[in-house]
């Protein structure tokens, strides 16, 4: 959500401050996700699959930065760099729906004796 409230603010930015400002939460915040998921993967898929999961995520990011740059290519003017982000949220809407139904960790779950 923090990503997402980020993004928001930068499609309705009307200064360079709050375009920076707010890139720079995106950012910690896909940096916070980013760790995060290779936590979940080890707790969650069994070790037989786990490299390739992880290389599998890892190799997404790269993929990701290799499209958004390919796409951007040429883009000078304010509309379509704002396009770029919002293109952005498109990719976080898959996020927001399975998380609803990815369950709690199996350690936390203990902790919370369910």
């Amino acid at each position: 959500m923090v990503y997402t409230c980020s993004i928001v603010m930068i499609l309705f930015a009307d200064g360079l401050v709050v375009v920076v400002l707010s890139r720079l939460v995106a950012g910690i915040s896909i940096g916070g996700e980013y760790t995060a998921i290779f936590a979940a993967v080890d707790e969650f898929v069994p070790a037989s699959y786990r490299g390739r999961v992880d290389i599998i995520i890892d190799g997404s990011w790269h993929i990701g930065g290799i499209a958004a740059s390919l796409i951007s290519m040429g883009m000078n003017t304010e509309k379509l760099w704002k396009g770029m982000f919002g293109l952005g949220l498109i990719g976080v809407l898959p996020i927001i729906v399975l998380r609803r139904y990815i369950p709690e960790s199996p350690r936390w779950l203990l902790t919370k004796n369910r």
